[in-house]
C-alpha cells in the first residue's frame, strides 16, 4: 500500500465506524409500519417535571367533580395546539395548561396523564409508553375515561391502534359518551380502519350527547351532513368552471339547511372561530348574485337563531344512507 493509500483507508474506515455508529442509534426510533415510535423519538422524550401525582386525593375526589372535570379534559383535548373558545389566544396555551395541572392537583389522574404526554404551554409531544401502560391499569380495573382518552391521545397511531381501538369499544359498550362519540365519528367517515356504518354512527353520536349534554366534536356531525353540498361545491368557490353560480349546494330542503347550520353553530361553541357564518354569507351572497329571495329568506330566517345542542338533535338525522 503506497503512502497516499493509507490515509485514505484510515479516513475511510473512521467514517465506517461513524456510520454504524450512527445506525445504532437510530435503530431503537424504527417502529411497526414505518411509524416513528413516540417513546423513542427524539423530538418526544419522557416528561420530567411534573411533581409526582397524589392518589390520595384520587380517592377523595367526588364522582361528580370527576365527571365534569372529564367533560372539559375531553372538550379541549382535540384542541390542546390549536385555539377553543375557552382559550382562544395563542397565549392562553399556558392558561389551559394551567388549568389540567389544577384537576390533577385535585386528584384527576386523567388530566396528569394527558400532561405526562402533550404540553400545551410548549406545544410539546411527550413519551407515551409509561402514561399508555397507566391508562391501561386503570381501564382494566373500570376507568371508562381512561379507555376513552386512549383513542383521544395516541389515535392513529399503529403502534397503539389495537390497543386503544380494545378499549375504546368497551367504553362504548359500557355507555361512556366519550367513547360513544368517538367511536361513531369513526364510522361515519368510515375512518381509523373502521368500516363506514351511517346508521350506526349516527346512532352512538345522538345517544351520547342525548345522554351527557357533550357538545364538542361536532364538526363530525355537521361534515356528515354537509357532504352533499361538498360533493357538489367546485374547488374554485361559489362559481362553476362555466361562471355559473352554485347556489343550491345539495342542501334540498329548507330543514337540511338549518339543521347543518344548526351543528355548526354548536360545533363554535367550542371552537375559536365562527364555523356556522361561511352558511350565511353563502346564503346572502347567492341570494344578491342571483336574485334568489328564497335564499334571502332562508338567510334572515337563520341569522339571528342561537342554536342549542337539544334542538340539533331534536331535528333528527335526516337521510341516514348517502
Amino acid at each position: 500500500m503506497s503512502a497516499t493509500q493509507a490515509p485514505r483507508s484510515r479516513k475511510l474506515r473512521a467514517w465506517l465506524v461513524l456510520l454504524l455508529a450512527l445506525l445504532a442509534l437510530l435503530a431503537p426510533v424504527v417502529s411497526v409500519g414505518g411509524y416513528v415510535a413516540f417513546e423513542c423519538h427524539p423530538d418526544d422524550p419522557p416528561r420530567l417535571d411534573l411533581p409526582p401525582f397524589d392518589s390520595a386525593k384520587a380517592a377523595r375526589l367526588s364522582p361528580q367533580k370527576r365527571a365534569a372535570y372529564e367533560q372539559e379534559l375531553f372538550s379541549e383535548i382535540t384542541r390542546w395546539r390549536l385555539g377553543s373558545r375557552r382559550y382562544p389566544n395563542p397565549a392562553d396555551s399556558a392558561k389551559r395548561e394551567q388549568r389540567w395541572m389544577q384537576m390533577a392537583n385535585d386528584g384527576f389522574e386523567l388530566a396528569y396523564i394527558t400532561l405526562r404526554m402533550v404540553s400545551p404551554s410548549q406545544l410539546q409531544r411527550y413519551a407515551r409508553g409509561s402514561p399508555m401502560k397507566r391508562l391501561v391499569q386503570l381501564s382494566e380495573q373500570g376507568d371508562t375515561g381512561a379507555m376513552c382518552l386512549m383513542s383521544a391521545l395516541v389515535s392513529g397511531n399503529p403502534k397503539y391502534a389495537s390497543t386503544y381501538k380494545k378499549w375504546l369499544e368497551r367504553g362504548a359498550a359500557l355507555g361512556h359518551p366519550e367513547c360513544m362519540i368517538r367511536l361513531g365519528s369513526k364510522l361515519l367517515g368510515g375512518s381509523d380502519g373502521y368500516p363506514k356504518d351511517v346508521r350506526r354512527g349516527l346512532a352512538l353520536q345522538f345517544d351520547a350527547r342525548r345522554k351527557s349534554g357533550y357538545s364538542h366534536m361536532a364538526g363530525s356531525l355537521a361534515r356528515h351532513f354537509e357532504k352533499p353540498i361538498r360533493k357538489l361545491q367546485p374547488q374554485t368557490g361559489l362559481r362553476r368552471s362555466d361562471g355559473t353560480l352554485v347556489l343550491d349546494l345539495g342542501y334540498g330542503k329548507r330543514a337540511d339547511i338549518r339543521r347543518v347550520y344548526c351543528w355548526r353553530q354548536v360545533q363554535s361553541q367550542t371552537w375559536d372561530r365562527d364555523t356556522a357564518a361561511a352558511i350565511l354569507r353563502r346564503l346572502r351572497v347567492g341570494a344578491s348574485l342571483d336574485d334568489r329571495p328564497e335564499l334571502r329568506v332562508i338567510y334572515e330566517d337563520l341569522r339571528d337563531k342561537h342554536y342549542t345542542l337539544e334542538d340539533c338533535l331534536n331535528m333528527g338525522m335526516g337521510e341516514q344512507s348517502e
